[in-house]
């Protein structure tokens, strides 16, 4: 019925701490599914990990003899499973301890029999704390108040273009771990990448090598119907993530991209510019910070005089400026 689908590099502790979750999540509650990992690791760290976690877990696993890159790693981690969904996360993310009672329940539910994209909620952990506690970590032992990933509290079905929006899910579903999808559909639309763009093995060089799950989700499911979990289903760790200091780029370039791609595949028109405008809420902070570090970065391939004026009629743009002194004020007075 499920695969969780894990694409791995070069963070055994990690991985141990997130096949520890779904062996917790398996206890607390049987369903079919198995795990399909791919691994881009350079070192051959996760052998001894997941033979141990084969005692109790159904894994497919596929090591590769050289560095296929993030998106081809992660491609070739669906690309594993014979299932009908798909559950695609992080090394790094940890699964709820009742998170596959809640997936079986939602799937399940006889008015979501049309569905075919689901969002699950998830929560934000600094990394410090779980990796404070005994090795692996055991997610019965996570903080009781968590900060959901989405405030949105209306728990229903409705069309996947509606996921699109801020006030759902302000990153307008780039994070990867959010998403249970149909995998026949994922597979009928995963052309829509462009080969040479995600066999770049650069950090973030394009949007499709940056965000190419939501390349693939706007081709596949922008006329299907969704359903939004408002329940926390899912841990994303705070602390861990490696292309931090590419958030500028992410937030004012690559999330533009996103909703450009989304407006293709149908948006509408009075939605893109709302959840634009949104986007933008951080635009001179972050374009300043990008040319300045652009060498550092490696981001050298972007029009910046293009970026800059296509941007200009939307309020945030010139807000953002506010908005940067506010939160320099805020951060002051709580020191």
């Amino acid at each position: 019925m499920l695969s969780i689908c894990v694409p791995t590099f070069n963070r055994p502790a990690c991985l141990e701490n997130c096949l520890n979750s779904i062996k917790i999540a398996k206890k607390n509650f049987k369903i079919k599914f198995n795990v399909c990992i791919s691994d881009n690791s350079t070192k051959n760290t996760n052998y001894k990990i997941i033979k141990k976690y084969k005692k109790n877990l159904s894994i497919t696993y596929k090591k590769n003899k050289k560095n296929i890159g993030r998106v081809m790693n992660m491609i070739q981690a669906v690309n594993l499973s014979k299932a009908r969904f798909i559950w695609l996360i992080g090394d790094d993310d940890l699964l709820m301890p009742n998170s596959l009672k809640i997936v079986k329940q939602i799937i399940n539910k006889k008015k979501n029999k049309d569905v075919d994209f689901f969002y699950l909620n998830s929560a934000c952990v600094d990394s410090k704390y779980i990796f404070s506690k005994k090795h692996p970590f055991n997610t019965n032992m996570l903080p009781k108040k968590l900060n959901k990933f989405s405030l949105y509290d209306k728990e229903k079905k409705l069309k996947f273009y509606q996921l699109i929006n801020p006030n759902v899910s302000f990153d307008f579903l780039g994070g990867m771990f959010l998403s249970i999808f149909k995998r026949e559909i994922w597979n009928k639309n995963k052309n829509t990448l462009n080969k040479n763009f995600i066999r770049n093995t650069k950090t973030f060089t394009n949007f499709d090598n940056t965000f190419p799950h939501v390349k693939i989700f706007a081709k596949a499911f922008m006329r299907s119907n969704a359903y939004f979990c408002k329940r926390i289903v899912s841990v994303n760790l705070s602390g861990v993530r490696e292309w931090s200091e590419y958030w500028p780029l992410i937030q004012s370039v690559r999330m533009i991209e996103m909703l450009e791609n989304y407006r293709i595949n149908g948006l509408s028109l009075w939605r893109y510019l709302y959840c634009k405008n949104f986007a933008l809420r951080n635009f001179f902070p972050d374009y300043f910070k990008l040319i300045i570090n652009r060498k550092k970065l490696g981001v050298t391939n972007i029009n910046y005089p293009k970026l800059f004026f296509k941007n200009l009629l939307y309020p945030n743009v010139y807000l953002s400026i506010f908005y940067f002194i506010i939160r320099k004020i805020f951060k002051k007075k709580i020191k």
